[in-house]
């Protein structure tokens, strides 16, 4: 049984076994940490008598083997570890630094693995998986259901006298038929001295019968996410949280599997932004019963060089606005150039159509009532546009150029809900709420 001390916390550093599981190299004492952009595995030995060596000096010829086969001569990918805390599958590992001191004579060398998946078995590899949870800041919030309900009881005078709680996870949500991915409500407690927490949770999980790539397995979380981010233009964070091999169980002392072996995962580069504490969403999860989210996923897949760009944006951090125009003329350039498409024209004719024109495209799928004026919205982002691209063209003031960034961005995500079964009245309503409404004035 693994402990539930089997864990990596920042700051904290773990003694214990790593396991190399390849005949060449013997297993060694090391040393586990989690760092802010990696799991680092700090190891050491005296200097030429180990063939950890020959793993940081690929470039060297040995005389002993210039052939380089009775030798490992690079990191191997997967490792594992283990103390008396539990086991850790360590994947996507390589070679860092390598330290050599000529005056003791010992090497130390740190090694860094992307991601440890904390459970797993020693020689079982998780770079491939059946099963795969994502979880999403605010994704509970926005789909509003819970494992946690709670009941009060009072007396006479409106005093509160017991509080019950009750925890029944909702059944399973599936989001299309294209894959086998659905929200999953969790809930789990933790128990720090004299503090209960119950932690209550909405994560996505795919399924694969055959054993599959992470990148495969978390292409519709991403989606997810994406879908967030446009509705409510915040950052959702996403990040795995376990995987699952179906092959490797949880298993008794005597060997005999009795349970799935939901492993969970850390690595150093875990996403952390902090969400408003209201956010008003253009696109809301009762705008996707039926058939919403399969739609979603065939417009993520279908106009990806438009959403991309919008999306990314998001992480852009301390940079000018006019950063800010260029990523957003690359979006609404590729939207306006897929819809030409879209209309039936041909691959050279679509590309022949200018920015203003790839504009009033994009605002032809808007409703007449749509609070911005479209034609002169597109009048503005092109002479935006343009004075950021072009060396030559008179480039806007800080303020008008904040101003087409900002409509664009509505005009953007407002197409997104539209084609994605929200009505314009309802559309417009949002809108009124909606941060990006309000213009940006000179002070």
């Amino acid at each position: 049984m693994i402990s539930h001390d089997n864990d990596l916390i920042h700051g904290e550093s773990r003694s214990g076994q790593l396991i190399i599981n390849d005949d060449r190299t013997p297993d060694t004492q090391v040393l586990l940490e989690l760092a802010d952009d990696s799991v680092k595995i700090v190891m050491s030995w005296v200097e030429g008598s180990a063939p950890y060596d020959r793993w940081f000096g690929s470039s060297v010829i040995y005389a002993d083997e210039p052939e380089k086969k009775r030798y490992a001569y690079q990191v191997p990918e997967n490792l594992w570890f283990q103390d008396n805390k539990g086991r850790i599958a360590l994947l996507n590992c390589r070679g860092r630094s390598l330290i050599s001191n000529m005056g003791n004579g010992l090497a130390t060398a740190v090694i860094v693995a992307r991601t440890a998946v904390l459970g797993a078995h020693v020689g079982v590899n998780y770079s491939r998986v059946n099963g795969l949870r994502s979880s999403v800041t605010g994704l509970r919030r926005w789909v509003n259901q819970s494992s946690l309900s709670t009941a009060v009881k009072t007396n006479v005078n409106g005093r509160v006298e017991e509080l019950d709680y009750t925890l029944h996870s909702p059944t399973d949500i599936q989001l299309s038929d294209i894959s086998d991915t659905r929200l999953t409500f969790l809930w789990h407690e933790e128990k720090r001295g004299d503090v209960t927490e119950i932690h209550d949770e909405c994560q996505i999980e795919s399924f694969c019968k055959d054993l599959s790539e992470w990148d495969k397995l978390e292409r519709y979380h991403r989606a997810v996410r994406d879908l967030l981010n446009i509705s409510s233009w915040c950052v959702h964070d996403r990040n795995v949280t376990q995987v699952l091999r179906t092959d490797d169980p949880k298993r008794l002392m005597s060997g005999r599997p009795y349970q799935e072996n939901w492993c969970h995962v850390v690595r150093g580069e875990q996403n952390k932004h902090s969400l408003p504490n209201r956010i008003n969403y253009l696109i809301q999860y009762t705008d996707l019963k039926g058939d919403g989210f399969k739609a979603w996923f065939e417009l993520w897949e279908k106009y990806s060089r438009a959403i991309d760009p919008f999306v990314s944006s998001l992480d852009l951090r301390r940079v000018t606005i006019e950063v800010q125009v260029a990523q957003c003329g690359i979006g609404l350039e590729a939207l306006g150039y897929l819809l030409y498409l879209e209309d039936g024209e041909g691959v050279q004719k679509a590309n022949g159509h200018c920015f203003k024109d790839r504009l009033l495209r994009i605002a032809k799928d808007l409703e007449s009532s749509f609070p911005i004026d479209t034609y002169v919205w597109a009048e503005k982002m092109t002479a935006a546009y343009n004075g950021v691209k072009h060396a030559n063209r008179k480039s806007l003031d800080a303020v008008d150029n904040a101003n087409a960034w900002r409509e664009s961005v509505l005009v953007f995500r407002s197409w997104i809900a539209l084609r994605l079964g929200v009505t314009s009245q309802t559309l417009i309503e949002r809108i009124k709420k909606d941060p990006m409404i309000n213009a940006y004035i000179a002070i």
